[in-house]
């Protein structure tokens, strides 16, 4: 049989979602971690810290005064050829969003854990997407996890990823209720993540070497500036295609079947199909398993937005003849204003995916927006959610969900 996974001996751990992304970057064999504590993303430094003073890790690791500081920090050793890391939430995140802007124009592979926690105010410390949707436009790739396993598998593809790209790379997984949450994870020996991730080399032509001074980063004119954010945006492009072939490569070496930047469930007759990102596609699921005719897309790429990834999944579905009626996209993120960014982005898709295939019916794309603050998303919730879509044909306002 052909693609068939090979067999192997697989190690069982109970893990956090920030346990285990903290061991993803530790199997990554990263040189460098820059921290400063926040709630609910403390554990993950903590983690690594613990590493390195039990000489499991061969790292520096640097503790700043403000999240500011982290990202100028990580600036400065990414320049030297490092591998490097942080964990982040919130208004952390915030606070560093000038040096996150900085590192997309230096084309400096780092890659962040962000624990998703709302933006104040007023002051909260549970999930949505407020952090990281701030962000979006920054020139980061952004990864978005469901669970803790994913949590692992995502960290440690995100080096091979932004190594591969020059690009940094975001890895998202929500606060309290996955980084918090304990589950069964299939964690790969060293051995075979030393395969799959062999030591960063970084170009000789842009370490920083006090032997052979440069300069970097100087001031530009408006000409070199457009190219170097013509030329992010044309690698961003890059990502998606990128990511398929590294997760064929991890998938080999793991011994699990990997999807990277959507998942799909139940397509195939279904004539209402979900639509989410993170922790709330497992309760989807559960949804999706009791009703055939519910469908599930999975968003596990939100930056770049995965159309290829669409138009070969839900595309297919929309091309046959059998129409979907309804589409509705459930989200924690929300733009005031004009709603969900993953509703957003969807129909934009759709649209254009429409005008090149002309397929006779356009489904109605509905926005329902729930779960922020970390209102708990149950499937009481999106049951109630689905039974009021079925009714409902405004596709033209997003919906706030109150219970």
């Amino acid at each position: 049989m052909k693609n068939r996974i090979k067999k192997r001996k697989i190690d069982i751990q109970y893990l956090s979602g920030n346990s285990a992304a903290a061991l993803g970057a530790i199997r990554a064999r990263i040189q460098a971690c820059v921290a400063y504590p926040i709630t609910p993303a403390t554990s993950i430094s903590e983690d690594i810290v613990k590493a390195a003073q039990e000489e499991k890790l061969r790292a520096r690791v640097v503790c700043a005064e403000s999240e500011h500081s982290v990202m100028a920090i990580l600036r400065g050793i990414a320049w030297t050829g490092k591998r490097v890391f942080t964990a982040t939430s919130s208004q952390g995140l915030a606070l560093m969003g000038e040096m996150v802007c900085w590192v997309t124009g230096e084309r400096l592979p780092i890659v962040m854990i962000n624990v998703n926690r709302a933006l104040g105010g007023p002051w909260i410390l549970y999930a949505d997407f407020s952090d990281s949707d701030s962000l979006k436009d920054s020139g980061w790739i952004q990864l978005h996890c469901a669970n803790a396993q994913e949590a692992l598998d995502n960290t440690i593809m995100a080096f091979k990823l932004a190594e591969a790209l020059s690009l940094p790379v975001m890895v998202n997984e929500e606060g309290f209720v996955l980084s918090h949450a304990y589950q069964p994870v299939a964690v790969p020996s060293q051995n075979e993540i030393d395969v799959f991730l062999p030591p960063y080399k970084m170009d000789p032509r842009r370490v920083l070497d006090p032997s052979n001074p440069r300069a970097f980063s100087g001031i530009t004119l408006p000409d070199q500036f457009a190219e170097i954010r013509y030329q992010i945006h044309e690698t961003m492009l890059q990502a998606p295609a990128e990511m398929r072939k590294i997760a064929k490569e991890y998938q080999k070496i793991v011994g699990r079947r990997i999807a990277i930047e959507t998942e799909a469930g139940n397509l195939e007759k279904c004539h209402t199909v979900l639509v989410g990102r993170g922790v709330i596609t497992e309760t989807m699921k559960e949804i999706v398993a009791k009703n055939p005719d519910i469908g599930l897309i999975k968003i596990k790429m939100f930056r770049p937005f995965p159309k290829e990834a669409l138009e070969k999944t839900l595309g297919k579905r929309l091309t046959n003849g059998q129409p979907i009626k309804k589409i509705v996209v459930i989200d924690r993120g929300m733009s005031p204003g004009q709603g969900s960014p993953v509703w957003t982005e969807f129909r934009s898709w759709l649209y254009s995916f429409w005008r090149r295939d002309t397929f006779s019916q356009l489904p109605r794309v509905l926005n329902y927006i729930t779960g922020l603050g970390g209102q708990d998303i149950t499937p009481e919730v999106v049951e109630n959610i689905v039974r009021n879509a079925a009714e409902n044909d405004n596709d033209q306002e997003p919906i706030c969900w109150r219970r």
